[in-house]
């Protein structure tokens, strides 16, 4: 597996695609999750590296990030449309979390994508959400 970061890999991550499942509970142990915020890198072929501060869903026993879908490329949109606005295409990968101290200090100023790859930690892996009852 090819790896982005530097720091060892942390989290597992999930996109929610399903509009009225909103995740309360966590996927695999069915423990109860709570929002917390990360600093989520994230690549697109069209824009460059994105370092997003977004409030997600967790759970702590598992450590499972899930974002939900249709918030996330909102936000994730905007900020790539900043970056490139020409761009009409935006697939992305997120790739892992960044230290969260690095990542107040790139809203700063702009990091070059090498300066990230050191406070990185990819995702072990990534998952899917299954359609779930309302």
């Amino acid at each position: 597996m090819i790896r982005f970061g530097k720091l060892e890999p942390r989290y597992a991550f999930a996109v929610n695609p399903h509009r009225h499942y909103r995740a309360t509970k966590c996927p695999r142990c069915h423990g109860k999750t709570f929002k917390r915020k990360f600093p989520l890198l994230v690549m697109s072929k069209y824009a460059p590296a994105i370092a997003l501060g977004f409030t997600s869903v967790y759970c702590a026993k598992c450590e499972i990030i899930i974002v939900h879908k249709e918030e996330f490329e909102k936000e994730l949109f905007l900020a790539f449309n900043k970056a490139n606005p020409i761009a009409k295409n935006h697939e992305y990968f997120v790739v892992g979390t960044m230290l969260k101290e690095k990542w107040k200090l790139s809203l700063e100023r702009s990091n070059a994508l090498q300066d990230m790859q050191e406070y990185v930690s990819d995702f072990r892996e990534h998952i899917s959400i299954e359609q779930r009852e309302v």
